[in-house]
Parts: structure tokens; sequence; C-alpha cells
């Protein structure tokens, strides 16, 4: 489990996922800035450059692809 409110992540693997609770503002270097809260769906791809600025705990289920 990680818990933090600023996260810099390079995504390993295509993921997945939808927030079940919380909110987050994610940044993908060379890409969209993507604000989810409850119910939001996303993908990231195997090599997103990420930053995460966590506004409320985020909760998700998550599926990645290797």
């Amino acid at each position: 489990m990680r818990r933090c409110t600023t996260a810099r992540i390079n995504t390993e693997a295509d993921e997945l996922f939808v927030v079940i609770s919380g909110s987050a503002t994610i940044e993908v270097a060379d890409g969209p800035t993507l604000t989810v809260g409850p119910g939001d769906m996303a993908v990231l791809r195997a090599g997103d450059r990420t930053t995460w600025t966590v506004h409320e705990t985020l909760r998700k289920a998550y599926a990645i692809s290797l």
C-alpha cells in the first residue's frame, strides 16, 4: 500500500484503474492531465512518466498487463 500526497511514478506496465474513493490529479509527461474521483476510470501506458497529486486519500481497483 502506498500513502503519499505527491509522487512521481514511472508506469511499468499498462494499467486500467477505477477510483473507488478519494481524488487526485495525474500529470502525464508529454500527455494529458487527468483529474480523477470516485467512479472515474483511466488507462496509463507502460513507460508513462506521471506525477500524482493526491487531494483525498485515494483507493483504486486496477488491472495491469505485462
